[in-house]
């Protein structure tokens, strides 16, 4: 599953949650106080905040987060042009298929 771990107050991270809404894409969100990164004992916790982490990749920072997010994106779109029952219109084209 997709972690978003983020501070509490993020203009930035309230951007990337509301993504992954209208992307309809599950995902956990992990709220850290700047208390609980100092004094975490494991590495993984002391991370720079932002960061998302999926299991497999770990986007931290604004500009690797877009990134990642820019992926998700384009996975997310491809899965619904190829999965649909119903008929797809092409956004750019207006192509029906």
């Amino acid at each position: 599953m997709i972690e978003l771990h983020r501070p509490g107050q993020s203009s930035f991270c309230d951007d990337i949650e509301e993504e992954f809404a209208d992307m309809m894409v599950r995902y956990k969100r992990v709220i850290h106080s700047a208390d609980t990164v100092k004094s975490a004992e494991d590495e993984q916790s002391r991370r720079m905040l932002p960061y998302i982490d999926d299991g497999k990749e770990h986007a931290a920072g604004e500009e690797a987060i877009r990134n990642y997010m820019d992926r998700l994106k384009a996975d997310v779109k491809t899965m619904n042009e190829f999965t649909s029952d119903a008929c797809y219109i092409d956004p750019d084209t207006g192509d029906v298929c």
